[in-house]
């Protein structure tokens, strides 16, 4: 028995599972770092771990509100990108600017060495992960449905290579259907001689 030939998938069909599945992928990854930090089993209870937490933390939460400023100011880099995930992004970039300037105000071994600072930390770095997946699942259902503005353009550019391939493959076929016409009346011209 033959087997059915598969059909290729479509490439911006493709391109978007793959970037939906990332984002959902990236979600699925802070869900289990959530479940780990809030039984403890992930504990970070070390003033150099935190501390380093704080200060990577600040520069992320200073790249998402420049990069959201950026995508509002600059009307070439928002049609590029998706406004909306911009937006969703900001409120994150805000709260980890807060965090860390108020983690930082305090910055002594003596306070991390406390209760209050261990639950501050642990609960503070939930509350971004949290939020990181949640963001993601969004992003990476909402994607799927409404591509971001390069797979557009990637959609457009497919369909019109299917569209060239297509005229030239009808092309083809009306030229083989001409030839076959003619050489059918050529024999015919050939037999009645």
């Amino acid at each position: 028995m033959a087997k059915a030939k598969k059909e290729k998938m479509d490439p911006v069909k493709k391109a978007k599972l793959v970037y939906s599945g990332e984002f959902l992928l990236i979600a699925i990854v802070f869900i289990v770092l959530i479940i780990l930090k809030f039984t403890d089993v992930l504990r970070s209870d070390n003033f150099i771990k935190s501390t380093i937490f704080n200060f990577v933390t600040l520069a992320g939460g200073l790249l998402i509100i420049g990069d959201f400023l950026w995508a509002t100011l600059s009307k070439k880099r928002r049609s590029r990108t998706c406004y909306l995930d911009k937006c969703i992004h900001l409120p994150i970039g805000i709260y980890l600017l807060t965090y860390d300037i108020i983690s930082l105000v305090n910055w002594n071994a003596d306070y991390y060495l406390g209760i209050e600072a261990y639950s501050w930390f642990k609960y503070g770095i939930i509350i971004v992960f949290i939020y990181i997946a949640i963001d993601y699942t969004f992003e990476g259902i909402y994607h799927y449905f409404y591509p971001i503005p390069e797979f557009l353009k990637l959609e457009a550019e497919v369909r019109k290579e299917q569209e060239e391939e297509r005229l030239e493959k009808e092309a083809q076929e009306k030229e083989a259907l001409e030839a076959n016409n003619s050489s059918i009346e050529e024999k015919e011209k050939e037999s009645n001689d």
